[in-house]
């Protein structure tokens, strides 16, 4: 347990390092987007909320709210990263425990509730950079 919460301490800088694409067609292709549907902040929520609110928009184009979801990311990021090495650690003492099945079982969930969340985060990101570095006239959102 303190391995994996240790990780929370981490620097951004590891967590730059580790991204595994700088832009948003490797996420797509490995189906963050589809996921993204699904989350807190995902598609579907946010259209639901677009219903009520027309003018609502995740990220506004100002400075103050990118670096706020930015922050965000890293934070969530760092979360799912300590829950993934948690059970990284419990899934390897179950194959040497020989629980196969639940070591299976828990690799699947890992992948699902640890896994994709920090590849989304590293998602967002990506697209927060590609915004960044063209001139918006409206605002950003996901």
């Amino acid at each position: 347990m303190v391995i994996s919460l240790s990780s929370i301490f981490l620097p951004k800088t590891f967590f730059n390092n580790i991204q595994l694409g700088k832009t948003t067609s490797f996420y797509k292709r490995t189906g963050v987007t589809f996921i993204n549907r699904f989350t807190q902040n995902g598609d579907l929520i946010n259209g639901l909320i677009r219903k009520k609110f027309p003018n609502y928009k995740v990220v506004s184009i100002g400075r103050h709210s990118i670096n706020k979801v930015l922050q965000q990311t890293y934070m969530l990021e760092k979360f799912h990263f300590a829950m993934f090495l948690f059970f990284i650690l419990i899934t390897i003492y179950a194959v040497k425990r020989n629980h196969l099945s639940w070591a299976f079982i828990i690799s699947l969930n890992n992948l699902v509730y640890n896994i994709y969340p920090c590849l989304l985060q590293q998602y967002i990101r990506a697209r927060l950079q590609s915004s960044g570095k063209r001139k918006a006239n409206s605002y950003f959102t996901f």
